[in-house]
């Protein structure tokens, strides 16, 4: 496994629209993916991952993430998103990363080299400590954040499902 980030560029066109279509074929939510699945197309992706980029162009309600796609040498196998500090909202609900592995490659490791790089992209940006969450029902994911040093604060209602809110120090 030879895992690179990198920022989303319009050469990734074809492999974001294929990914894209994968989750929604699948019925996964795209986690990490800064609103893929929402957006009518890779165009408006694109405009929305600019504008999210940073605190002052953020669409209301976000806050400045950077993203990125996760390669194993020229295959896109997942996707991350870092917020770089936390609303209400995300400090409640989702933390600051989001991820994502393809649905037919999971159970490979993936997930967790994802996570430690964006550890890494996180102690970049300046953060001492990251918030992430999951439904109580991702055992795998929960389990991807125990590996990576994770600790459990606590779990909370969000409707009908329970979160887990985890720590990880840097």
């Amino acid at each position: 496994m030879e895992l690179r980030l990198e920022a989303p560029r319009p050469e990734h066109r074809q492999l974001v629209e294929t990914y894209r279509r994968e989750f929604l074929n699948s019925g996964d939510s795209i986690d990490g993916s800064a609103g893929l699945a929402w957006c009518s197309g890779f165009d408006e992706w694109m405009a929305l991952v600019a504008d999210n980029s940073r605190d002052e162009t953020a669409r209301p309600g976000c806050v400045a993430t950077s993203v990125f796609l996760a390669f194993d040498g020229p295959e896109l196998v997942g996707m991350v998103d870092i917020r770089h500090r936390l609303n209400d909202y995300l400090r409640r609900y989702c933390g600051h990363i989001g991820y994502s592995v393809r649905p037919a490659l999971r159970r490979r490791g993936y997930a967790t080299a994802m996570l430690n790089l964006a550890l890494e992209e996180c102690r970049r940006l300046g953060l001492f400590q990251v918030m992430l969450t999951c439904e109580k029902t991702n055992v795998a994911s929960a389990r991807t954040m125990l590996h990576c040093g994770a600790v459990l604060q606590d779990e909370l209602l969000m409707g009908s499902m329970t979160i887990q809110r985890y720590w990880i120090e840097l």
